[in-house]
């Protein structure tokens, strides 16, 4: 009868071996999702600021200006006195920090046309709104004012957000581009 002595050192190492590459491809993928849902966040909540300074400019019938820093990823908020000059303000609601993987713009592989019919998404479009950026006006509702952000992340190629403002359909809505290349409305 043979005394069974454990493992070999061949058998041990091949364990090993296959526990490392496993770990390295488990950590890829977590990075991955990591930088997914960061983007995703990033995405939501500047959506959820938005809508907070629409309602905001609806219930105080004044006028929000929304302005940019690309540099240091900032989006401003801050409540005008009165629509009739919207550069007039006294309070500042917020600035949204973007993580340092995000960035203002939309991944190469994004639809090339709004999820909007009469707005364009054109990276000109979006150049205009970073330089500039834009006044919600609750007053403006009978004409069309397009307005979008798109966030995307170095880490996440093909994954971006649009972040839309349409004063005619009296929204602030956010769409995520998938692989294909189409809008999904979240």
């Amino acid at each position: 009868m043979k005394k069974n002595r454990g493992f070999a050192v061949t058998e041990i190492i091949l364990v090993l071996v296959i526990l490392a590459v496993t770990a390295v491809f488990a950590k890829l993928m977590y990075r991955k999702v990591e930088a997914s849902t960061i983007l995703e966040k990033s995405a939501h909540r500047l959506c959820n600021d938005l809508l907070t300074a629409y309602s905001l400019a609806v219930r105080k019938n004044t006028c929000v200006n929304v302005s940019f820093n690309t540099t240091a990823g900032q989006c401003t908020l801050r409540v005008a006195d009165s629509c009739d000059d919207p550069s007039q303000t006294n309070l500042r609601i917020t600035v949204n920090q973007l993580s340092p993987e995000i960035s203002f713009g939309l991944p190469d592989n994004a639809p090339a046309e709004s999820p909007y019919p009469d707005c364009s998404a054109s990276p000109s479009d979006l150049d205009r709104t970073m330089a500039t950026g834009f006044v919600i006006n609750p007053q403006s509702r009978a004409t069309l004012t397009c307005r979008w952000i798109g966030l995307r992340s170095v880490k996440v190629s093909k994954t971006g957000y649009y972040i839309g403002f349409n004063t005619r359909l009296n929204t602030v809505e956010l769409w995520k581009s998938n692989q294909n290349g189409s809008w999904l409305r979240l």
